[in-house]
This record gives structure tokens, C-alpha cells and sequence, in this order.
């Protein structure tokens, strides 16, 4: 699992495409940045400068990533509220608050709560997966139910 949103950029994108076309990874979260693309800033003789785009980057499967980003395989969308909640939590610290510094209520974090969700039920499938495959190879074509 792999989270991402419009802070993901540049490199995380690209590794997060990457992963995502080689099918290495689940996606979760909201539409990366879009920034794919290399600029380079050529000093000219007069003392002004050009930049100019030298190189732009792809997924594997030729997706388009600068202006355009990398939609997750699933969408878990943040509002501003819960995101300024969570950047509060974070520059404030996770644990209890000291004197002076002003308590932060708690907050669920939905795309974090996605995730985790997700790989339990991933785990919960491979455990199923694994049980009926042992009683097919050993010749009981009935499976119990698997409790988690």
C-alpha cells in the first residue's frame, strides 16, 4: 500500500506510477501533483536565463505524469478540515501535549484508516486462499469457514 496526494510530486510520483503499473502496489489516497517533468536554466552571455524543459518523466505504460499526476486505484478523498487537523497533529507532536503547547483534538486519519482496512482484508483473503488450497491438494474438496 502505498498512500498519495496532491503533496505527493516528482519522485514520489514516479516511484508511486511505477510501482502502481507493475502492478507492486495499491494506491490510496487522492490524484498526485503532476510534476514529471526535468527543468534545466540555461545562463545566456547578455545575463538573463533560459528554462527550459529538458526531459519529462513516464510510468512504465507511458502514462503521463507532469500536470496530469497519478490516479490511485482507490480514491479516499480529504478535506481541508481533516487535513489541517492532521498537519496540526503532526507538527505538534502524536503525544500528550506539554505545558504551554495547546491540545490537539484527535482526528481519524480516512485515506490511513483505508489502508489499514485494506490490508487486513488482503491478509484475511490469503489466509482463506491458503486454507482451501491445502484441503483441495489434499484431496477434501470441503472447506470449513476460515474465522479471522
Amino acid at each position: 500500500m502505498i498512500l498519495v496526494n496532491n503533496g505527493s510530486a516528482s519522485a514520489s510520483e514516479i516511484v508511486a506510477g511505477a510501482l502502481q503499473d507493475l502492478k507492486r502496489a495499491v494506491l490510496i489516497g487522492e490524484t498526485t501533483f503532476g510534476k514529471g517533468s526535468v527543468q534545466s536554466i540555461i545562463n545566456l552571455p547578455d545575463g538573463s536565463a533560459l528554462r527550459m524543459t529538458t526531459a519529462k518523466y513516464y510510468t512504465p505504460s507511458h502514462k503521463v505524469i507532469h500536470e496530469k499526476g497519478i490516479t490511485p486505484d482507490i480514491i479516499v478523498p480529504l478535506s481541508e478540515e481533516t487535513e489541517r487537523k492532521l498537519l496540526e497533529r503532526h507538527i505538534n507532536g502524536a503525544s500528550q501535549p506539554t505545558e504551554g503547547v495547546e491540545k490537539v483534538e484527535p482526528v481519524v486519519d480516512p485515506q490511513l484508516e483505508r489502508a489499514i482496512s485494506v490490508i487486513k482484508g488482503v491478509k484475511l483473503f490469503a489466509r482463506q486462499t491458503k486454507y482451501v488450497g491445502s484441503n483441495i491438494s489434499a484431496g477434501n474438496p470441503a472447506v470449513a469457514p476460515v474465522t479471522p
